[in-house]
């Protein structure tokens, strides 16, 4: 945990389900991340970052973020799922799919966030 406290809050889910937020705040910011991580089972241990900031995330109603358990969201051990997430039009421009998992979204969203901002968190 960081020593100086502060608030992070998660996106909720009305803004994750925009596609706008979700291609520019959740894709997007993945497929970037994507390039340093290399594959999609390396996601699920990278993802573990949101355990530093556990007592730091809030929702916007100032509830505290139950810091969710990585392996029972992301629950396939090859995290195929990610691939699939990942993947664009053939323009490149626009996911090819949008997914409902509200939860995987959030918690991807939140890394990229994190690992965008590090030396501001710190």
């Amino acid at each position: 945990m960081k020593e100086e406290q502060i608030a992070i809050f998660v996106a909720p889910d009305h803004k994750l389900v925009l596609r706008s937020f979700y291609r520019e705040h959740v894709w997007l910011p993945a497929r970037e991340a994507n390039e340093d991580l290399g594959s999609s089972k390396a996601w699920l241990s990278a993802l573990e970052l949101i355990y530093d900031f556990h007592g730091m995330l809030f929702f916007n109603d100032g509830l505290e973020y139950p810091t969710p358990d990585i392996p029972e969201v992301f629950v396939d051990h090859s995290n195929r799922w990610m691939r699939n997430f990942l993947k664009a039009k053939s323009d490149g421009t626009e996911p090819k799919h949008f997914s409902n998992k509200i939860e995987r979204l959030r918690i991807i969203e939140l890394y990229c966030r994190l690992i965008n901002q590090e030396g501001e968190l710190t």
